[in-house]
């Protein structure tokens, strides 16, 4: 290679790198900062283990309802709370 093909080239590398340098500060520190996005909600609590499950009805998928009242009287029952949307 040439003196002046590889002066071209290391040129090249560190303009590459410098941008991606840009990039990744334009990306991770000018972005919305918490505190301008708004209030942040209290930490939600609920039952802790051992403590009793609060009553609840609840809808269905299909459109009924279900209670706690109505799943204990089955017997035991596992309850996923868990959001996939």
């Amino acid at each position: 290679m040439t003196r002046m093909r590889r002066e071209t080239a290391v040129a090249a590398a560190g303009v590459a790198s410098g941008l991606m340098a840009l990039s990744f500060y334009w990306t991770f520190f000018t972005g919305p900062q918490p505190e301008k996005v708004g209030p942040v909600a209290p930490p939600r609590t609920g039952p802790l283990a051992g403590e009793p499950l609060p009553e609840f009805d609840l809808p269905t998928t299909d459109g009924d309802r279900v209670s706690k009242r109505e799943l204990v009287s089955k017997g035991p029952f596992l309850l996923n709370l868990t959001s996939y949307t």
